[in-house]
């Protein structure tokens, strides 16, 4: 009986030290992607207040190449404005310091979209929304 007392104590240590590294994990994961989390809020606010101007400035210089801010604008300018209600994913890639966030937004309505950026060194490389929520057409 002693031995298997012994057993389940080493085996509830061992459970609760891979739990512990665990939530510090996450913990460091939420706690180091805090200025990328503000930056994706960032350039949605900014696209949502039609800031295209400021929002460009955000690009990486080769997302700025590719995508120039009159493209930028016709595509985004009929967007409504977003809040980010939770990010539900968010990873670094260690080797490129590369960081990818995927987002759930909405807009004043309640139509829900699925935000993905990706950020190196404050700048962003990629973002993308799907689907798009649209303005009302305004010409009619």
């Amino acid at each position: 009986m002693p031995k298997l007392k012994k057993f389940f104590d080493w085996a509830l240590r061992i459970v609760g030290a891979i739990a512990l590294l665990v939530i510090l994990f996450i913990g460091s994961i939420s706690v180091l992607s805090r200025q990328e989390r503000a930056l994706a809020k960032e350039f949605l606010q900014l696209v949502g207040e039609k800031d295209f101007e400021k929002a460009h400035e955000m690009l990486a210089d080769t997302s700025k190449r590719q995508y120039p801010l009159v493209k930028m604008q016709a595509e985004l300018q009929n967007l409504k404005a977003y809040t980010v209600s939770k990010f539900t994913n968010v990873n670094i890639n260690t080797s490129t310091k590369v960081w990818s966030l995927t987002a759930q937004a909405t807009t004043q309505d309640n139509c829900t979209s699925k935000i993905y950026f990706e950020i190196q060194l404050d700048k962003i490389l990629v973002f993308n929304v799907t689907p798009g929520c649209i303005l009302p057409d305004r010409s009619t």
